[in-house]
């Protein structure tokens, strides 16, 4: 029998802060534009861990995801012949661009320690957490620390664009029982997500001399859009109607504009960028419907001459339910390291969604807080990095 109070002593602080400082290191921002996509700036962090978990003696692969970018794999197996749940940690190795450095108190991909908290971009966001469960598996490995259930290890592509990564893994003959996804999550255990989804729509117009309007001629196409713009207002009005008792309710907001080409031209299009989330798991095409069928009543009604609608991302909402037995294991291990096992959800969206699908029951824990993801001077606390790699050694631990 494993003593969990001994064996949470072999976790190693130092060891953490270095592999997330080596981590941090890769400039593995997501590219931005489409034309950036098939090349990889996660090559250099994904070529680290395959390395790292070789140089320990576990097994670990890379998985082609996208082009020449990679997803990393590791696990160790378990030492049960009987059938013990498996468990899969999972986290993201690309990270939002730094933007203004200016803004930056040190170079944001050259770590830095202060009073207490890891500095950099990933700190919280999420490579922290990768590397508490990179030091969990080294050091399970290292004190051959038994653990009956086997023990995957998944890091992935482009989570902060287009989830390319997790749909390769989806794609592939990955499976598990459980999964904690490492989402900064200040410590709580985090049992659901918003869904997200984002709409690209087109409202057309007819181009002329900007003179020429009292004579008829031309459409303005940014009045037509103002006009969808209420309606889709009228859509997000509708959806605030029914709610999740964990999740609230589902929304919808223009969160983008852009028309013209010159200040004598009346414009010929307008283009609206929407962003949707999604709290009662409804699907794309239910958020799409209802915004066709508001722009389809505009136009039978003369008011737009006709639109066209774009997804351009979804992401399905996520609630493990309150019984999970995962849920119950994770309050007990939470309690085993002196951890107060607050149940919530998580205020973004993330992957757990998706990973569900080959993963039954996916719980979010990570290191820090998302209050600072995607900000300047991004940090995680050191102490945080130490409790969350104590809760993964006994979420392991529990089902022996």
């Amino acid at each position: 029998m494993n003593n969990l109070n001994e064996l949470i002593k072999l976790i190693d602080e130092k060891r953490i802060v270095q592999i997330a400082c080596d981590l941090m290191r890769f400039k593995s921002d997501n590219p931005s534009t489409t034309d950036l996509e098939n090349h990889s700036n996660e090559a250099g962090i994904a070529n680290y861990i395959l390395d790292f978990f070789k140089s320990v003696g576990i097994e670990a692969y890379a998985q082609a995801a996208y082009f020449d970018r990679v997803n990393v794999i590791a696990c160790l197996k378990g030492i049960s012949k009987e059938s013990v749940p498996s468990i899969a940690f999972n986290g993201h190795m690309d990270v939002v661009p730094a933007g203004d450095l200016s803004l930056w108190e040190h170079d944001p991909y050259d770590p830095w320690l202060k009073d207490g908290k890891l500095y950099g971009r990933g700190a919280c966001d999420m490579k922290g957490s990768i590397a508490c469960f990179m030091h969990v598996m080294e050091t399970i490995k290292k004190y051959n620390i038994q653990h009956d259930e086997d023990i995957w290890f998944t890091a992935v592509i482009d989570e902060e664009k287009s989830n390319k990564g997790v749909n390769a893994l989806l794609q592939s003959s990955f499976k598990a029982d459980r999964c904690i996804v490492g989402e900064a999550s200040s410590c709580e255990i985090l049992i659901g997500h918003r869904g997200v989804l984002a709409f690209e729509i087109e409202i057309p117009g007819i181009a002329c001399h900007a003179a020429m309007t009292a004579t008829g001629q031309g459409r303005n196409a940014i009045l037509d859009a103002i006009k969808a713009i209420k309606s889709i207002e009228n859509v997000d009005i509708k959806l605030h109607e029914k709610k999740s008792e964990m999740l609230g309710c589902s929304q919808l907001n223009v969160t983008g504009f852009s028309s013209g080409i010159k200040v004598n031209v009346i414009p010929d299009k307008a283009v609206l960028q929407l962003d949707g989330r999604t709290a009662l798991g409804e699907k794309l095409e239910d958020i799409q419907n209802l915004v066709a069928s508001a722009l389809d009543s505009l136009k039978d009604k003369g008011e737009i001459l006709s639109y066209k609608i774009k997804p351009t991302t979804f992401c399905p909402s996520y609630e493990l339910p309150l019984d999970s037995e995962f849920l119950r294991t994770a309050k007990s291990a939470a309690k085993k390291v002196g951890l107060e096992p607050k149940i919530s959800v998580f205020g973004a969206t993330c992957e757990a969604s998706l990973i569900a699908k080959v993963c039954p029951e996916v719980i979010i824990f990570g290191a820090g807080s998302l209050k600072q993801a995607h900000n300047s001077n991004e940090f995680v606390p050191v102490n945080d990095l130490i409790k969350t790699a104590h809760f993964y050694l006994s979420c392991v631990l529990e089902n022996n």
